[in-house]
């Protein structure tokens, strides 16, 4: 709005002129067309006229005038794009980081169900493809850190008669006990001679094993060792022949029920051929038998237990260094070392078997040179049960194993989950500092994706016996006291020690004991067959007990005057204090001092 006023010289006398404008702008859109606006300006003028006029009867009068114009316009209007209505759309939750001890297990549990056998016809056509079409090889993903290909493992120069062995094989020797009935036979032939009937008891002793070992049958791969089995195929019993000892290595292979039975069809056997029996590494279901028959027993060991489902150096609650040194071993560009399982059961691989066999001999050739002896060693021929077996091993940038782990399967829990026992786990001595544990490490991850929850670590031998039945406290004493002395020696400090970083689950851990069948007291044969059992030299222990007694006689022995001391071996001069006055001449006696005296 404008107001306009009026010069008054040019304005009549008396007169008052006012002029006022405004003007209004409308835009709209046009009802016809949507693309089209229409502006309608609109302009008022209102003049406002007074006089005053004091010789008029109305001395004032007012005069107004408003004008009216109004101009339309119309111009089209730019389209405007359509916002489309938002939608409340709900994101998609992220998704979790896969722990690391998983995504490994899941890999390595994926590689144990695919099949090993190498089909060398089939990678010349891929290695040729690769060649001809280079760009096909670059566009393929990448491999993540934790699934890189399985390397290809060359046989050897071994013979097929060596390499090949039968899936359902005992390295036992012949179990046969035909007699050869024509003369003409050389008897000594008949180790050599198999019928039907052994292969069957091949059969059952397989499903024995597979059904009912436990960590104390280790040794089922020790060429050592034998193996009985009763007439009906349905129980058998692993033991080594030890000074006309017949030690059985854990429980007989069988139901807990059929154990007495058992045991006694065992005892007529060896009571034929004057053997005496003995058990390490009895279960529980052993002790009560124990106990019921009067023999001896004496607990010695724990079996230390892991699980995989709730370890907690697996889940990261613990060993947390531990942890970071897997992911480093693991890592391209740190350690540069890959993982792979090997299932026999799912196609054989010979030249890899091969390797991993001359590795274990390679470690075990340096352990008996260049370590002390430790106890209860076992030496394992590794494919002779390949129904059973899982190897998991470790591998550099350039395809070259160096360590792996050993998982023996020893059938199955209450819930059916699968029980397991690792031995051995070693690394080469070219291999990076830890492999060993990332490989406990890696059979954990694997048996957690498996849904096992035992995974078996071996013996623990205790310092002392702390639980012992049926032998009179004489007995009890002096055994206390030499196995004191004995096992005091072990280097099992160390394995005690590795055993607890793992955190194994006392919930599962049970006790191992001796058994002195069919006697009220051990005899020292018993004895000598347990320590040669359990790889304790008593050559070694008097050797060791005559190195600390003369370590003992070269030490001084404390006296009240320093002026009086004697060593063993050269005997230092003695000096006589000085208060003591030595005669020039000594005394001559003319009688003996026992001689009656002279009247």
């Amino acid at each position: 709005m404008a107001s306009l006023a009026l010069d008054p010289a040019e304005a009549p006398q008396g007169t008052t002129m006012i002029s006022q404008k405004e003007t209004i702008t409308v835009t709209v859109d046009s009802a016809s067309d949507r693309g089209v606006q229409v502006h309608e300006e609109s302009t008022v003028t209102s003049m406002k006229e007074t006089v005053i006029d004091p010789e008029s009867t109305i001395p004032v009068h007012t005069l107004e005038k408003k004008e009216v114009t109004n101009v339309t316009e119309v111009t089209p209007v730019k389209p405007k794009k359509e916002k489309k209505a938002k939608e409340n759309k709900q994101k998609a939750p992220t998704k979790p980081e896969v722990p690391f001890y998983e995504a490994l297990g899941k890999q390595l549990f994926k590689e144990s169900r695919e099949s090993t056998f190498e089909d060398h016809h089939a990678q010349e056509h891929a290695a040729a493809a690769v060649e001809a079409n280079p760009t096909a090889a670059k566009s393929k993903p990448t491999m993540d850190l934790l699934s890189p290909p399985r390397p290809v493992h060359r046989r050897t120069g071994s013979s097929n008669s060596e390499g090949y062995a039968s899936d359902n094989s005992i390295s036992t020797g012949s179990m046969s006990d035909i007699e050869a009935k024509d003369p003409s036979v050389n008897v000594g032939l008949k180790d050599s001679l198999y019928n039907l009937e052994d292969y069957k008891r091949l059969e059952a002793m397989n499903e024995l094993i597979a059904q009912y070992s436990t960590v104390s049958h280790m040794s089922v791969r020790d060429p050592s060792y034998s193996f009985w089995i009763n007439k009906t195929r349905t129980a058998a019993i692993h033991f080594k022949l030890l000074n006309k000892v017949a030690v059985l290595a854990g429980d007989p292979l069988c139901t807990p029920s059929a154990m007495p039975s058992v045991l006694e069809e065992f005892g007529r056997y060896c009571k034929k051929a004057r053997w005496k029996i003995s058990i390490i590494g009895a279960s529980e279901h052993m002790l009560e038998i124990a106990k019921r028959s009067g023999w001896p027993v004496m607990r010695f060991g724990t079996e230390k237990v892991l699980n995989p489902t709730t370890n907690e150096v697996l889940l990261g609650k613990s060993g947390k260094r531990t942890v970071a040194q897997c992911r480093q071993l693991l890592d391209a560009t740190k350690g540069g070392l890959s993982l792979h399982v090997y299932v026999p059961a799912n196609g054989r691989d010979i030249g890899l078997e091969t390797e991993l066999t001359r590795i274990y001999d390679e470690w075990r050739g340096d352990r008996n040179t260049t370590r002390d002896n430790q106890a209860f060693i076992t030496v394992f021929d590794m494919f002779s049960m390949p129904s059973i077996m899982t190897f998991i091993y470790t591998t550099t940038k350039e395809g070259a194993i160096n360590g792996f782990a050993a998982l023996r399967k020893m059938g199955t829990d209450s819930t059916g989950a699968g029980r397991y026992h690792i031995d051995p786990f070693i690394q080469s001595v070219n291999a990076p500092r830890g492999t060993s544990d990332l490989l406990i490490f890696a059979s954990l991850a694997y048996l957690n994706a498996d849904g096992a929850t035992y995974l078996g670590l071996g013996h623990e031998p205790v310092s002392e016996p702390d639980a012992m039945w049926n032998m009179h406290s004489l007995v009890t004493s002096a055994t206390r006291r030499v196995y004191r002395h004995i096992f005091g020696r072990l280097p099992v400090g160390g394995k005690e020690t590795f055993n607890s970083r793992w955190k194994p689950d006392t919930e599962q851990e049970a006790g191992l004991y001796l058994i002195f069948i069919g006697r009220k007291t051990p005899s020292p044969k018993h004895l000598l067959a347990m320590t040669h059992f359990a790889n304790i030299s008593l050559r070694n222990v008097l050797r060791a007990d005559w190195k600390d007694f003369k370590q003992e006689l070269r030490m001084p022995v404390p006296v009240q005057n320093p002026d009086l001391m004697l060593y063993a071996g050269a005997a230092a001069p003695v000096r006589a204090p000085k208060e003591f006055a030595v005669p020039a001449e000594r005394p001559k006696i003319e009688h003996s001092v026992s001689a009656p005296a002279k009247t």
